[in-house]
């Protein structure tokens, strides 16, 4: 009963790899050391009079508090992970705390000022005139994003699971907010929508928010939202594959969707279902690549569970489950059936003679024999430890000619291998009856007995007079 109950709430995520860890990990550094680069530019250019002209003037678009913010944020995060000691990780909630207040006192405003003891300290950065250039539309939007990842700095690491979860939350908030942003950018710079450079994110604060968006997602979750893509299943990583694609083709399909409104000799009556053709077109592409991956999976997990792990043939479970499919097949259609019964001699001997390596060497190689013996459809499997069956539309004619080719084969291998280890087999086998209702065990059975049939008499003929 435990151990249902177990099945029942495990969760539906699986840990990710190590591997998986540490490539996650390397890419938050590089995300919050771009960040910091960008903010510190930024804010050279503002603080020091004269050096705008050593900087590309897309930077003057962001405004010094979103500097501040993303300095500020990245340093919270930074400081804030699992390995820091219990000072460094305060000064990151202390950071966190200012970035919230930066972005706070930019939201009540609704506009790029500076709050009072700031823009006093540093008063080039409260200047009008180079105020002009900064965005008022997009500040409070991206403030609010600052703002939510100052919090989640906060929370993620305090230990309680409603604080983890409030955080996971606040991802997704911040998440939704940067691709409105991401899209109404990418739109006005497509010519989709009428470009308004007040209203519009600048690329160098667009991508202080993507990494540090990134990094919040990236970090540990609670919710498995966010832990199916970090996965080490087939799900997560289809999910990972998945993801961007579908993204990539959204992108693709606005674009051409606004420039096919934009051309006058194409009307709407044409252009809308040529676009749901296309949309039509990929989606039936992406849903036949995963179906053949799912069933790529399916088949793998089929041979995990029916095949015999050291010769690659089918188990018991396999062998009963395919020979029964055959037997159904092959009365239904009229077909003859037959199953043969071969037993590999001495094995026992062998493994006690040259080691259970040899003996396992034997076992793989009689299952080879067998594969280039018998056809790809007939169901060959090891149901013992020295016991092979054979199920297939046989009869007596095609039997006798595929057992003489497993015993041409037998003596045609290598004297090397056969000093090493003689095979020889036991065989019997069992036809069915036409019209005859004799299910597959009694049919395995009948050969079962025919095969000690075979292995009594040739004991008999290697006895001495």
């Amino acid at each position: 009963m435990s151990q249902m109950t177990d099945l029942h709430t495990a969760p539906v995520y699986d840990e990710p790899s190590p591997r998986l860890l540490h490539t996650l990990f390397f890419m938050e550094q590089v995300c919050l050391g771009l960040t910091v680069q960008i903010a510190a530019i930024v804010l050279i250019a503002w603080l020091v009079p004269g050096t705008e002209s050593l900087f590309p003037a897309a930077l003057l678009h962001i405004g010094p508090e979103e500097a501040l913010s993303a300095l500020f944020c990245s340093i919270s995060f930074f400081l804030s992970e699992p390995n820091r000691s219990t000072p460094l990780r305060i000064i990151g909630w202390l950071c966190a705390g200012f970035t919230l207040f930066l972005s706070s006192a930019c939201v009540l405003h609704g506009d790029c000022v500076l709050p009072p003891g700031i823009a006093h300290l540093f008063p080039a950065l409260a200047s009008p005139d180079r105020l002009l250039a900064v965005q008022t539309g997009a500040s409070v939007r991206s403030a609010i994003i600052f703002g939510l990842l100052a919090i989640i700095s906060i929370l993620v690491r305090s230990g309680a699971t409603w604080a983890n979860r409030i955080a996971d939350f606040l991802k997704i908030a911040a998440l939704l907010i940067f691709i409105h942003i991401f899209w109404e950018f990418l739109l006005s710079v497509t010519g989709i929508l009428p470009v308004d450079g007040r209203k519009i994110v600048s690329p160098e604060l667009l991508s202080c928010l993507a990494l540090l968006v990134g990094v919040s997602v990236l970090r540990e979750s609670a919710l498995p939202l966010f832990r199916v893509y970090i996965g080490s299943s087939m799900g997560s990583r289809i999910a990972r594959w998945l993801l961007p694609v579908l993204f990539t083709l959204q992108i693709l399909r606005e674009i051409i969707r606004g420039h096919f409104t934009h051309i006058p000799s194409v009307s709407v009556f044409y252009s809308l279902p040529i676009l749901t053709t296309i949309a039509s077109l990929t989606i039936f592409v992406l849903v036949l690549f995963i179906a053949l991956r799912i069933n790529r999976l399916e088949r793998t997990i089929r041979d995990l569970t029916l095949r015999d792990g050291l010769t690659g043939l089918y188990n018991v479970k396999g062998f009963h489950l395919l020979a029964e499919s055959a037997l159904l097949t092959s009365r239904r259609a009229g077909l003859p059936f037959a199953v043969l019964f071969i037993d590999l001699d001495r094995l026992k001997q062998i493994n006690d003679t040259h080691g259970h390596h040899i003996g396992s060497a034997a076992l793989t190689e009689t299952a080879k024999l067998l594969a280039n013996t018998f056809r790809e459809n007939d169901v060959v499997g090891r149901i013992g430890g020295d016991e092979f069956a054979v199920a297939g539309q046989f009869d007596e004619l095609t039997l006798d000619s595929a057992i003489n080719r497993l015993r041409a084969g037998t003596a045609s291998r290598s004297p090397e291998l056969q000093r090493r280890f003689p095979l020889s087999f036991s065989i019997g086998y069992a036809v069915a009856e036409q019209d005859s209702a004799e299910s597959l065990r009694e049919l395995i059975a009948r050969a079962d007995s025919a095969m000690y049939h075979d292995k009594s008499s040739s004991r008999e003929m290697h006895l001495p007079a």
